[in-house]
């Protein structure tokens, strides 16, 4: 059990950034491996794309990211 101040502390405060981070990097390359951009079912209205530019901007916010959880 996590204690009310434990989550307040400022190990996790930074940890949890990291580990959001590494979240959306790995669902990104899930996605990529599967070959389903999933960027497109959140943007595709907006942004009219072919498949490839899709998996193109998938994969580079994936490493994004990827970086930032290793920063």
């Amino acid at each position: 059990i996590i204690e009310k101040g434990e989550l307040c502390s400022p190990f996790f405060i930074k940890l949890k950034v990291t580990i959001v981070n590494l979240i959306f990097a790995v669902i990104l390359f899930v996605g990529l491996f599967f070959k389903k951009p999933l960027i497109k079912s959140l943007m595709g209205a907006s942004l009219k794309m072919d498949d490839k530019s899709w998996m193109m901007l998938s994969k580079r916010w994936a490493f994004f990211f990827l970086f930032l959880a290793i920063c």
